[in-house]
């Protein structure tokens, strides 16, 4: 009998044995699936939040490009206006000209035919001299046409800061215009 319950004994603590390491091999495993789950749950999650963080990104990078398109084109506009505000400088020079030539029948730097050179010179210098039977009004308008410095003209982009032109207008006397049928 003691042969027997030794036999039983060993076939016991054998199983014992295997069992405890059978679940030491189960509770490693079970450790390790859990582990492998939650890795991979947090690499989704990274994956997710950074496909997100893309696609908000990339949206951010659509506004900011449309922006900076927006910004070329007014840029583009304004360089367009500047562009035809100088060019109206140029061509308020001759208006001032013409409108001295109107009122006083001759050129105001003089006849280019008596002396070439001199009147290209009196030009260059912005010299001319203006009649007391203009208006105060008049003298202003003609003097800042005929500027010389294209910064300084009427049309400039100072004077148009300036806007000289707000104040109002005198009214006009109609009684002097006749109409005629």
């Amino acid at each position: 009998m003691t042969g027997s319950r030794a036999m039983t004994a060993r076939d016991e603590f054998r199983y014992r044995k295997q069992t405890k390491a059978a679940t030491i091999i189960q509770a490693h495993f079970r450790c390790y699936s859990a582990y492998s789950y939650y890795t991979s749950l947090r690499k989704a999650a990274i994956v997710t939040q950074c496909g997100w963080r893309q696609r908000v990104a990339r949206k951010e990078l659509r506004m900011l490009k449309m922006a900076a398109r927006e910004t070329g084109a007014l840029k583009e506009a304004k360089d367009k206006l500047e562009k035809r505000v100088e060019e109206l400088t140029w061509r308020l020079w001759p208006l001032g000209v013409l409108i001295y030539f109107m009122l006083q029948g001759e050129m105001p730097f003089g006849s280019w035919r008596e002396n070439e050179l001199d009147t290209f010179a009196k030009i260059a210098k912005g010299q001319f001299t203006l009649p007391e039977t203009f208006s105060r009004e008049v003298v202003d308008l003609i003097t800042k046409l005929l500027e010389v410095d294209e910064n300084e003209r009427l049309g400039s982009k100072e004077h148009v800061k300036k806007i000289w032109w707000e104040t109002p207008l005198p009214t006009l006397n109609t009684r002097f215009l006749r109409w005629r049928r």
